[in-house]
C-alpha cells in the first residue's frame, strides 16, 4: 500500500523520462509490485497463466536493451507492525469465500512470513538467475533494501510502486514503466527535489504516513486530508511533534510551538493516540534498529560488485552491531 495518496502530493516534482536515458545505470528492482499487480491480474481473469513471469521478461528485456542492470530484490518476513495491515488486506481476498472469518495466530504468521507470495518470488528468482541476473531475497522488506543500496551508492536508484521507499532512505525512485514501442519510458522521483520543492525531509514523509494512513498505521488520522496534513507536516519539526505525541510530555501549551497548538494538531494527536510512533521510526530507520540484518546486501557487495572496498562495508556492519548475526 505505501502511504496513502503520497504519488498524488509528488505529482509537481515527477519526471518522466524515456527509458533510454537510463542506459549504463545499475537500478534495484523491488519486485514485489511487479508480482502484486500481475497475480491481481490473474486472480479477476480467472487465468491459470503465470501472468507475472511473462511480465517480468518483457520488463527484464527492455531494460537489458538499453543496457540498464537490473538487481532484483524479494520480499522477506514483514516486521511485526505490519501485521494488522497484512491481515486486513487477507481477510478482504477471502471475504467473500469465508464470511465472518476470524484470523488466528497461525494465519498472523503466515502473513508475516508471506508464504505463498514468497512461493512466487522464488519462481520470479529462478528464472532471473537462470538468465545470469542477481536477485536477493531480502531479510525483511524489499522497498528497505533497495533504499539500502541506493544509500550506500551500491545503485543508481529504486525501481518500486511503494512510496515507503523514501521513508526508508531511497534517493531517486522510479515508477510506471511504459513498455509500449512507440514511448518506452518510466516516471522519477528525487528525494532532494522532494525536501527542496515540497518542504518535505524524510523525517517528514514518516510523519505525513502516520497521518494519510501507511501500513505501519493504516487508519491514519481521521479528518484531516492530503493538503492539510502536507500543510501540516511541512510547517513542523517532526522532532517537536515525536515529542508532543509522547504520553509524559508536561511541556506547558503556552511554551510548545505554533504548529502544535493547531486544529490539525488537536486530530493528530487524537488519531495517533495508541499509534507506536517510535517503533515505527525504528523500523523506518535501520541504523536506531541493530537487529536488522543485512546479509543478503554484503553477499550482493562481496559477490557481484567489483572494485568496491569491502572493508568499508565491513566496517558499515560492525558499526550497526549485526556483523556477528551475518556470521550466524
Amino acid at each position: 500500500m505505501g502511504v496513502r495518496g503520497l504519488w498524488t502530493i509528488l505529482d509537481p516534482i515527477q519526471e518522466h523520462i524515456p527509458l533510454r536515458l537510463l542506459g549504463g545505470k545499475c537500478l534495484a528492482i523491488d519486485l514485489s509490485g511487479w508480482i502484486c499487480s500481475d497475480m491481481y491480474v490473474n486472480e479477476k481473469a480467472k487465468s491459470q497463466g503465470k501472468l507475472y513471469l511473462r511480465n517480468l521478461i518483457f520488463r527484464i528485456i527492455a531494460l537489458l536493451k538499453e543496457a540498464i542492470l537490473p538487481v532484483a530484490v524479494t520480499d522477506g518476513s514483514a516486521p511485526a507492525l505490519k501485521a494488522r495491515t497484512l491481515e486486513l488486506r487477507g481477510n478482504s481476498r477471502y471475504r467473500h469465500k469465508y464470511p465472518g472469518r476470524i484470523t488466528s495466530e497461525g494465519q498472523r504468521s503466515t502473513y508475516l512470513h508471506r508464504r505463498r507470495f514468497a512461493c512466487v518470488s522464488e519462481q520470479c528468482c529462478h528464472l532471473l538467475r537462470a538468465l545470469g541476473l542477481p536477485c536477493l531475497n531480502s531479510p525483511g522488506e524489499a522497498e528497505a533494501m533497495c533504499a539500502f543500496l541506493d544509500t550506500q551508492k551500491l545503485v543508481d536508484g529504486c525501481v518500486s510502486n511503494d512510496g515507503d521507499s523514501f521513508l526508508y532512505g531511497a534517493s531517486r525512485v522510479y515508477r510506471h514503466f511504459t513498455l509500449n514501442s512507440r514511448d518506452t519510458s518510466v516516471v522519477a522521483y528525487d528525494a532532494a527535489k522532494i525536501s527542496t520543492d515540497l518542504g518535505l525531509s524524510r523525517e517528514r514523509l514518516v510523519l505525513l504516513g502516520l497521518i494519510l494512513g501507511c501500513d505501519f498505521w493504516p487508519a491514519g488520522v481521521p479528518g484531516v486530508g492530503a493538503v492539510s496534513a502536507r500543510t501540516f507536516v511541512s510547517q513542523s519539526d517532526p522532532a517537536v511533534v515525536r515529542s508532543c505525541l509522547k504520553l509524559h510530555d508536561s511541556t506547558p501549551t503556552a511554551d510548545k510551538p505554533a504548529s502544535v497548538q493547531s486544529e490539525v494538531w488537536k486530530k493528530v494527536k487524537d488519531g495517533l493516540c495508541g499509534c507506536p510512533v517510535e517503533e515505527v521510526c525504528c523500523a523506518l530507520f535501520p541504523c536506531l534498529q541493530p537487529r536488522y540484518s543485512f546479509k543478503a546486501c554484503f553477499a550482493l557487495i562481496v559477490l557481484l560488485f567489483d572494485g568496491v572496498d569491502v572493508l568499508h562495508y565491513i566496517g558499515f556492519l560492525l558499526a550497526h552491531q549485526v556483523f556477528e548475526e551475518f556470521l550466524r
